[in-house]
């Protein structure tokens, strides 16, 4: 069997060749979609940022611990809604990539930061650090997604690695796993692979949208608005 990216092992069951031609196809898809991120900039893009931070308000209702991430300049800034759940004294936490650089942990915002090999800021070594199957929900970022809650993120793994327990842990639901996107970022079928982790949701400006657990409750408190928080 081959090893192929992720630490995955080929399946005996499928042609390499097959394997080789989907990771091809994801990575033609990558560059298209990456190019429609860059095209949304300046102005435009802090308005979207502002209408997935109103879409994104019913998470706030929800308690325990919620993971943000600091928005390079494609992708969907969530630094409105970041700001509103530190206001409303929410545990904040922002991944940071493990020693090894195999999976992520999460440390708690505080007022420490160091910048990661990326030139990422992350929060300091010294605050508060968090396992992701003790978080409550985490907002993720993407390149595409589909209805069923399919996600196409960069190609490094680090998500899909860090919630594999998702996978074989039918039982331990957490953490919720939430998509921050536009709404061009929808395509209308993912190829997925072995270790990718589906989405129980997407946010975009333009709303929710059930992925892959249903997240029925969750579409239902969206859709009631904030006088109707539970």
């Amino acid at each position: 069997m081959t090893r192929l990216q992720h630490g995955c092992v080929a399946s005996p069951c499928e042609p390499e060749s097959v394997l080789w031609n989907q990771q091809a196809e994801r990575a033609r898809l990558r560059r298209t979609m990456r190019q429609r991120r860059r095209a949304i900039t300046g102005r435009l893009r802090r308005v979207l940022a502002r209408r997935w931070a109103a879409q994104a308000n019913p998470l706030l209702r929800r308690r325990g611990r919620i993971a943000l991430y600091m928005a390079s300049p494609e992708e969907m800034d969530v630094g409105v809604f970041l700001a509103r759940a530190r206001q409303r004294k929410r545990h904040v936490y922002l991944p940071v990539v493990r020693r090894g650089g195999h999976a992520l942990v999460f440390r708690r915002l505080g007022r420490e930061w160091v910048l990661n090999r990326y030139g990422i800021r992350e929060p300091g070594y010294g605050e508060p650090r968090c396992e992701a199957r003790f978080l409550s929900v985490v907002v993720v970022p993407l390149l595409a997604f589909d209805a069923q809650g399919h996600r196409l993120g960069m190609g490094g793994g680090y998500y899909d690695r860090t919630m594999a327990h998702r996978r074989w842990r039918h039982a331990w639901r957490r953490p919720v796993l939430i998509g921050a996107a536009y709404a061009c970022q929808e395509v209308a079928h993912l190829q997925t692979m072995a270790w990718d982790v589906p989405l129980d949701a997407v946010i975009t400006e333009q709303g929710w949208q059930a992925g892959h657990g249903g997240m029925g409750h969750w579409l239902a408190v969206a859709a009631a608005g904030e006088n109707h928080a539970t």
